[in-house]
C-alpha cells in the first residue's frame, strides 16, 4: 500500500512546478484499494472528516497526498521493547 503511495507521489514530483489541477486525484474504489476498507467505511470517515475529498456531483475525488497524509495521521509505533520476550 505506501509502496503503491510512494509510486504516486514520485510521479507528482517528477513535473516541474505543477498546477493543482496536475495533481493526482484517486477515486474511491482507488482509495479502498489502498486502505482495505469497505466503501461505506470510506464514506463514514468523510462523514466523520477523518478524510479530505473534493466532490462534483456525485463523483468524488481524493488528492494522494491527502490519502497519504491520513495513512500517516493513523500511524501506531510499535510499542513494545526491542529486548522484551513474548
Amino acid at each position: 500500500m505506501l509502496v503503491k503511495l510512494d509510486e504516486i507521489r514520485d510521479g507528482q514530483y517528477k513535473q516541474v512546478n505543477p498546477s493543482p489541477i496536475q495533481e493526482r486525484y484517486l477515486t474511491n474504489a482507488e482509495v479502498c484499494d489502498l486502505l482495505k476498507v469497505s466503501r461505506r467505511t470510506l464514506q463514514r470517515y468523510r462523514d466523520e472528516g477523518r478524510i479530505a475529498f473534493s466532490q462534483v456531483g456525485a463523483t468524488i475525488r481524493y488528492k494522494a497526498a491527502d490519502v497519504e497524509r491520513f495513512l500517516h495521521d493513523n500511524y501506531n509505533p510499535a510499542f513494545q521493547e526491542k529486548n522484551s520476550r513474548l
